[in-house]
């Protein structure tokens, strides 16, 4: 149950810092294919909050410097 409400502040924080920070909000497809590594595997780290993806509207998402592709 702690590990549950654990991910969900996780994913919930890195939201709130996106839009805060006002960076670029893109599918975590599109990162993948950006930085050419593996969509799974960026799904796998998503999943354990390894990297700062959020969940929204059931697609993953991350954020990105608007200067940067």
């Amino acid at each position: 149950m702690e590990e549950i409400v654990g991910r969900a502040l996780a994913n919930s924080y890195h939201k709130r810092l996106v839009y805060l920070e006002d960076k670029k909000i893109i599918t975590l497809l599109e990162f993948s294919k950006r930085k050419k590594l593996s969509h799974s595997n960026l799904i796998n780290k998503a999943n354990r909050q390894t990297i700062e993806a959020f969940l929204e509207k059931g697609l993953w998402k991350i954020g990105v410097s608007h200067g940067k592709k």
